[in-house]
């Protein structure tokens, strides 16, 4: 079963786009913290490293309508969705790969309120 439950804040403003089909499309990259606390997560910060994982997330339809009209940097978010693998070869040749998840349900947590469902 391919299934992933996320809940991070938006670590920049959605990006909305529309397929040539009119379907709406919104990428974020959601920052989920990594379980680090107290004195382990201060140490991380101290030697530069990261405290959270940062996953690009995929939302269609009028999820994705909703979550580019309602929400920004920083806003709240829960995703539950599929992990989606993928690859492409650059223009010099190497090949790359990519993780991404697909959302199903997309909630944006906004004011102790959820929307965008």
């Amino acid at each position: 079963m391919n299934s992933v439950v996320l809940i991070g804040r938006l670590a920049k403003d959605p990006d909305l786009k529309f397929m040539p089909s009119g379907m709406a499309v919104t990428k974020l990259t959601l920052a989920v913290d990594k379980e680090l606390f107290g004195d382990k997560k201060q140490e991380a910060i101290n030697q530069g490293k990261p405290t959270a994982d940062f996953i690009n997330v995929s939302v269609f339809g009028k999820q994705a309508e909703n979550a580019a009209q309602y929400l920004n940097k920083g806003s709240m978010c829960a995703v539950n969705g599929r992990i989606n693998t993928g690859s492409y070869t650059t223009q010099t040749g190497e090949k790359r790969y990519t993780t991404d998840v697909i959302a199903h349900i997309f909630k944006g947590l906004i004011k102790n309120s959820i929307t965008s469902n």
